[in-house]
Order: structure tokens, then C-alpha cells, then sequence
């Protein structure tokens, strides 16, 4: 995978100012595979560099991977979790039904790391 990295301002305040490392970057881009930006998976423990804002106090990474270099990596992720996926969506359309009534229109939805869409599926039926 080729990355890119870009710094950022603080997340929170927007500083650009005085900060100071936290701990620094431990991430080894060679000893990632196909499931490291997969959703179910064995965490690596890895963190880019950790800045302490000097306005806020607030703890984020910086520099980060870019956007372009994330959404390229869950992209090309490995999915072995199909199954699960399944079965969560079942689970979650059943709590959906029950608030329906509730919702104020059916315009539209938003589905966050169910990976391969079923829970999507479930929604559109």
C-alpha cells in the first residue's frame, strides 16, 4: 500500500501552535495484510504520532494517513466476516422495525461498517 501522510491542526481547537509529542508514531506499514483496515479483526496496537495540543490539551494524531489513503485501504480490505454480517443485520433491521413508527420519513439512511451492505439489504426490504 502506498501512503500518504498529512499533518493537520488540532481536531478540537483548530491550533496550529506549541504541542508536544506524546509517543511517537509505532506504525510498520510492511507487516500489515489484507485484513488490517478489515472491520473484524486483531488490532495491531499501532498509533501514528501522538501530539498533546499546547491550547486545548487534547491528545490526536499527527501526522495522519490521508483520506484518499484510508478510504483506498478499507477498499481494498479483506471481508471473511459475511456470516456475522448476516446475522447482525437481522438483529439490527428487527430494532429498526420496532422504532419505525417513530422515524420522521424514510428519505434516506446511513450504514457504518457493516462491510459488505447487509444491513442495507435488510433496510431496503
Amino acid at each position: 500500500m502506498k501512503a500518504e501522510w498529512v499533518e493537520r491542526a488540532c481536531p478540537l481547537c483548530g491550533s496550529n501552535g506549541a504541542s508536544r509529542v506524546f509517543a511517537e508514531s509505532n506504525i510498520d506499514l510492511a507487516v500489515l495484510d489484507g485484513f488490517a483496515f478489515a472491520s473484524r479483526k486483531l488490532p495491531e496496537y499501532m498509533h501514528p504520532r501522538l501530539i498533546a495540543c499546547g491550547q486545548c490539551g487534547i491528545l490526536y494524531g499527527n501526522p495522519v494517513l490521508s483520506p484518499g489513503t484510508l478510504a483506498t485501504a478499507y477498499q481494498l480490505a479483506d471481508f471473511d466476516s459475511g456470516g456475522e454480517a448476516h446475522y447482525a443485520s437481522t438483529t439490527y433491521a428487527a430494532h429498526v422495525r420496532k422504532i419505525l413508527p417513530r422515524l420522521p420519513d424514510l428519505d434516506g439512511a446511513l450504514d457504518i461498517g457493516t462491510g459488505d451492505g447487509a444491513f442495507l439489504e435488510c433496510l431496503l426490504e
